[in-house]
């Protein structure tokens, strides 16, 4: 179906005004409200156009789903587009005189009926149509005789023309010349370059058939004006040209939108591999390696079955918040295990043959795909350079030599940076020559030119094929879960969220918006509740400006769902805050449930007092069921 065909039905392209708050559930309802016929559709899904020229379906978007906010996001960068997912759409015209509510009517000069504004041009075109059926003047009363070539009328009939366009309402804009006298043709010309001006009529008025057969004959003429017109439509070109406008931001691989939703989808693929029956785990927090470590040994156990975890001692049933929680501590204490040094967000591996041979560099791949594959956190602590020669065996920037934490290679590598005179070039191989050797770098060539480029082999040899075998057990780890290196390989511009580390944290705005108030219908309870918020907006601030020690918005999250970070696919739904009535003699901590992912919080309490108890329950709160 065309894009004409899509607009007569009634489901042409269209602009829903959705207010800012408004839940996937709600825009939904806004539109439908703008496209009633997608009610039976059985359900309808959004979609986009692909660099192929083609349309696929948008994945779900992280943090609140379809929302109006993740929407907006999605429409600055491309169109949305509608598919209904279970029935075919009625395609039959829409009735062009049933208006909406909003709808102003107006008269048609050629027939009297009343028609909405928006639907006259169409109406206008429908009457030219029986016009050309076929049936006779006596027939049909608007059907018209062609009108002659000539425009030469005489000086009655001018008038009588003018007379006929003094009311310049009477007529539709015109939108394409007709033939005419000289003066007529620049006059239509004129109206073509600018559509609100309505030309001088041209045609030739009959008039011995009075002022009907001239009304009649001024709209023939119209409607052989307004034919060319609707002929000039390319349907194809104007969704062409709509899926080329689609296609600009995702041909841009610097568009991190697009980035994300290529991510999205290929985690979506990846959970695909997932089996259906979940494996029991029992874990220890204070060895929680260690009981991972036993636990994927043991009989049954599949990293592509969901774990079912249980946190030794505490009292909660695995409804996602366990899960989240295991798997933001497990990817936690990765680094700790020896496999990583260097900068924080900027980490490389260590060269170290007995973890090798202990299997714990594989060990964290399958560890990370493992989180990946089950809604946990990624990796995010790689050096980007070093992601770069694992994806491409390439550094795409300079290394920084402080990124090098060993202060020996500091040093050494300083020396040369220094040599900035032939005298201090001759120093620095003397010094440091046979240590550049032996790291695979001949200094015996070096010049005060091209000191920055054996600096870079030196560093990439340090952070990268220094460590290569413990590199490859790592991709090896991650490549025996579901294939996830190759996955990575194929699109890993998309994946580097996954594993390079990044100082982004987490913002007020952003955090906010993860969640959503369920306010009371009360009066008297709303203006507590206000209060509650009011205070807990300004303590998310505060921590944001870490002006509460040893407590950020990470740690609030964590409390709220288990997660220190929002998921690669996002929560599945936005985290609900909910309020409580506070008893006499109790403090009024909050209480959080990770897995139905709700914060309930104390109705009416101040601000100082909101952060004493919120500070005391993050900081006193070591698992589930435990204050």
């Amino acid at each position: 179906m065309d894009q004409r065909s899509l607009r007569e039905c009634g489901m042409g392209e269209g602009k829903v005004m959705i207010p800012a708050d408004a839940s996937p559930l709600e825009v939904i309802d806004l539109i439908q409200e703008r496209y009633p016929k997608l009610k039976n559709g059985g359900g309808f899904e959004y979609l986009k156009g692909t660099p192929s020229r083609q349309l696929e379906e948008i994945p779900l978007p992280p943090s609140g789903g379809f929302n109006a906010d993740n929407l907006k996001h999605i429409a600055k960068h491309s169109r949305i587009y509608l598919r209904p997912i279970q029935n075919d759409l009625d395609a039959t015209m829409d009735q062009c005189t049933e208006p909406s509510h909003e709808e102003v009517m107006m008269t048609c000069n050629f027939c009297q009926e009343m028609v909405g504004q928006t639907k006259l041009r169409q109406h206008i075109a429908s009457l030219h149509q029986e016009c050309q059926s076929g049936r006779t003047a006596e027939e049909n009363p608007l059907m018209l005789p062609p009108p002659t070539a000539s425009a030469n009328h005489g000086q009655g009939d001018a008038s009588q023309s003018r007379t006929a366009v003094a009311n310049p309402s009477m007529l539709p804009p015109s939108t394409t010349s007709v033939n005419q006298g000289q003066r007529g043709a620049a006059q239509s010309r004129t109206a073509v370059e600018n559509r609100s001006m309505l030309p001088p009529s041209t045609a030739p008025v009959h008039h011995d058939q009075g002022g009907a057969a001239q009304s009649r004959q001024l709209m023939s003429t119209y409607v052989d004006i307004l034919e060319p017109l609707e002929e000039s439509i390319s349907d194809d070109d104007e969704l062409r040209f709509a899926l080329e406008q689609s296609m600009k931001d995702l041909d841009n691989p610097s568009d991190g939108t697009a980035l994300e939703a290529c991510f999205q989808e290929r985690i979506v693929e990846f959970h695909s591999i997932k089996e259906e029956r979940s494996v029991d785990l029992i874990v220890r927090r204070r060895k929680l390696m260690k009981s991972v470590s036993d636990a994927i040994v043991t009989d049954g156990f599949s990293f592509l079955k969901p774990p079912f975890i249980h946190f030794s001692g505490e009292e909660a049933v695995d409804l996602g918040g366990p899960t989240r929680e295991f798997f933001t501590l497990l990817t936690q204490q990765l680094p700790s295990i020896g496999i990583l040094e260097g900068m924080p967000h900027k980490l490389f591996f260590t060269h170290d043959i007995s973890l090798l041979e202990k299997g714990f560099y594989e060990l964290a791949g399958k560890m990370v795909a493992w989180s990946v594959l089950h809604g946990g956190p990624g990796f995010p602590v790689l050096h980007p350079q070093l992601y770069s020669m694992m994806v491409s065996s390439t550094a795409n920037q300079p290394i920084d030599i402080m990124d090098v934490t060993d202060v020996d290679i500091v040093s050494r590598l300083t020396v040369i940076k220094n040599a900035t005179s032939p005298a201090l070039v001759a120093a620095a191989v003397a010094e440091v020559g046979d240590w550049a050797a032996d790291n695979g770098c001949n200094l015996f060539s070096l010049t005060t030119e091209n000191k920055d480029e054996k600096i870079q082999t030196l560093l990439k040899q340090h952070i990268y094929y220094r460590c290569k075998s413990e590199v490859d057990h790592f991709q090896r780890g991650l490549n025996s879960v579901g294939g996830l290196w190759d996955r990575v390989k194929a699109d890993h511009q998309a994946f580097s969220r996954m594993l390079v580390g990044t100082n982004s944290l987490l913002t007020f705005p952003s955090f906010k918006r993860l969640f959503k108030v369920e306010w009371a219908d009360s009066e008297s309870h709303r203006e507590m509740e206000e209060e509650t918020i009011f205070s807990w907006e300004k303590f998310l601030q505060r921590c944001e400006a870490t002006e509460i020690d040893g407590v950020g918005l990470k740690d609030v999250l964590r409390f709220a769902t288990g997660a220190e970070s929002v998921p690669p696919l996002g929560f599945e739904k936005r985290i609900d805050i909910k309020f409580f009535v506070v008893k006499d003699g109790l403090k009024p901590f909050p209480i959080a449930h990770t897995c139905g992912l709700e914060l309930h919080l104390p109705r009416g309490v101040t601000d100082k007092e909101f952060t004493s108890v919120m500070t005391e329950a993050l900081s006193c709160s070591p698992g589930f069921g435990k204050l």
